[in-house]
């Protein structure tokens, strides 16, 4: 009881100690893990802001394009003033706009027309015979009905596949009609909000950029000239999910979402420069692209994708643009948690190893105290005068200590090879003896005799005879005289031999424990520098360093799996190896 209530508080001490360790360890590791996976987190954001921008300049870039051939279309006009069907189709055949400009639904050609002028037009365009030799006979303005002015679509190519727009008035649809007042006031190109394609029949949504035709000589410096002035407009017809098709990768839209929001007009600076923020706040935002939707219908509501996200503002044809950028479940972007887990498995391990080097120091140092306490009883039990030591192999004396050569009146090499039959005084002690050795072969349990010692000058002495077996088969005999300082005597020899054993054991589990103690601080290092490797030559430098102070005596290798799988090549090697092989297949 004594001794558990002194080891309990060493035992407290140890175990607040290696907790205190180990929590630290732990807290340090998920703090490292927690900032790792930030840190990706930021990368993987960053990135995807930076292909979100490529993305928007692309289709900027695109338009921009678009808008130019505009601009050469006005030329066109402003050279030669009057243009026929044959005239537009051969400019547009030139401008090879399927090779060079991709993503035209369509080139059109709007007269501005009033109403007293009209029938005069519908005439005009039906007697064109520039193509074919009939003309068009059944040209005809629709929607039909009166309206104050007519926006009139008067050439379209390709024909094929916008038969339908050809002759439709787009001053008949509102949202049109004031993009078309827009451009032709300002002079700008201007694009429209998003709309159902007259000539598209499957529903989805489009959207027109045009730019406004003056007549050759007239003024165009105010609003009103330009309006007196205005002949027409050139524009460019786009159905958004053809566009975008032709714009966006098929592998960037695996991993994006990508929906493009029309805003408004954009708000003009004092410089008529258009910015990216809308003119009105109070207008609906209308979805007119979804990567998701095949064939997105006229909808104003956006559902925005969980994930990594970003938005860029575009101003197309003085429209305000949104894109927004959203990752797709399983996409690149995805944030790996396999680097913060490795940071938190090799902390946790650090840690552990950490907590179990603490506790081993800990028990050393306890330990080596507890063996200098043996050591000095050890030395107390040996010059112990009081009993004598005697080891036999059955009559065979093998050895004895100082205090039973002294008892016999012997030598102590006087003593070595002789037989117990030379040391007992009568026949009835060797008897005595061989009873008291039969009793330990059989039961292997310790026994006790008393006996007659015959002393060198003739006189005998009684002792106690202890005996136990050893695990070698030989048995241990402490001898004490019967007197009670010589008793003492034997019994603390014999107490000094039982130590010098536990000495011995104590000796080999420190020793065990130091070359453990090392071996766990040489693999702390080698786990902290495989951290910080940035190649497999690093590694292999670690490895190879690291193996020959852990394995001094021994060679190996470390061996990798090809980039094929079905070989394995050596890469790191420590000691000197037998074998020559570099590479191993299963071929």
């Amino acid at each position: 009881m004594a001794l558990r209530d002194l080891l309990a508080p060493q035992a407290r001490r140890t175990t607040f100690v290696a907790a205190a360790i180990l929590g630290a360890g732990l807290a340090a590791t998920f703090a490292i893990r927690e900032f790792s996976e930030r840190l990706i987190a930021a990368d993987m954001q960053r990135r995807f802001a930076v292909d979100a921008v490529d993305i928007s300049n692309a289709i900027s870039e695109r338009l921009r394009t678009h808008a130019e051939v505009l601009v050469s279309m006005q030329g066109l006009y402003a050279s030669i003033g009057r243009v026929d069907r044959a005239q537009f189709r051969r400019y547009i055949d030139v401008l090879d706009l399927g090779r060079r400009y991709p993503g035209f639904q369509a080139l059109q050609s709007l007269r501005h027309v009033t109403p007293d002028h009209l029938d005069a037009f519908i005439a005009e365009v039906r007697a064109d015979k520039s193509i074919e030799h009939s003309g068009q006979p059944d040209f005809a303005v629709r929607p039909p009905g009166p309206r104050s002015i007519y926006n009139v679509v008067e050439f379209v190519e390709p024909m094929r596949g916008n038969e339908n727009a050809l002759g439709f008035d787009a001053g008949a649809n509102p949202a049109q009609l004031d993009s078309l007042r827009r451009s032709a006031e300002t002079g700008r190109i201007v694009a429209t909000p998003p709309v159902k394609l007259v000539q598209d029949t499957s529903g989805g949504l489009g959207f027109i950029i045009r730019a406004p035709i003056y007549r050759a000589g007239e003024p165009t410096q105010t609003v009103s000239q330009r309006n007196a002035a205005l002949h027409g407009f050139v524009a460019s017809v786009y159905r958004t999910n053809d566009l975008m098709r032709g714009i966006l990768d098929p592998r960037t839209l695996q991993q994006m979402h990508i929906q493009v929001v029309d805003r408004g007009y954009a708000k003009p600076t004092q410089e008529g420069v258009m910015i990216g923020e809308p003119e009105d706040a109070t207008v609906t935002p209308t979805l007119m692209y979804d990567s998701l939707e095949p064939n997105l219908g006229l909808v104003t509501q956006m559902v925005m994708s969980a994930g990594i996200s970003a938005d860029r503002s575009l101003v197309v044809g003085e429209r305000v643009w949104r894109v927004l950028f959203t990752t797709n479940p399983g996409s690149i972007y995805e944030v790996s948690h396999t680097v913060p887990n490795v940071v938190l498995a090799s902390g946790t391990a650090i840690s552990l190893l950490m907590m179990l080097l603490a506790v081993i120091t800990m028990r050393s140092r306890r330990l080596s105290g507890n063996l200098s306490t043996l050591d000095a009883e050890q030395r107390a039990l040996v010059d112990n005068p009081l009993a004598g030591i005697l080891f036999t192999a059955g009559h065979r004396i093998l050895r004895g200590n100082r205090r039973i050569a002294e008892l016999c009146g012997r030598s102590s090499a006087a003593l070595l090879g002789n037989t117990i039959d030379e040391l007992v005084a009568t026949k009835e002690d060797g008897e005595a003896f061989d009873a008291a050795l039969d009793r330990i072969r059989d039961s292997a349990m310790a026994t006790e005799v008393e006996l007659h010692l015959r002393r060198s000058d003739g006189s005998t002495l009684l002792v106690d005879a202890y005996g136990k077996p050893l695990a070698t088969g030989d048995i241990l005999w402490v001898i004490q005289d019967k007197t009670d300082a010589l008793a003492v005597e034997a019994e603390r020899r014999a107490h000094a031999q039982a130590m010098e054993e536990a000495n011995e054991r104590l000796t080999t589990s420190l020793q065990l424990s130091e070359i453990r103690a090392k071996e766990i601080v040489l693999l702390t290092e080698l786990s902290g520098v495989l951290q910080s490797c940035q190649s497999r030559e690093e590694i292999f430098a670690a490895v190879q360093t690291y193996a020959g102070y852990l394995f001094t005596e021994e060679a190996g290798a470390l061996y990798y799996l090809n980039n094929a799988r079905n070989a394995v090549q050596r890469g790191a090697h420590w000691g000197r190896t037998t074998g020559r092989c570099g590479v191993v297949s299963d071929r």
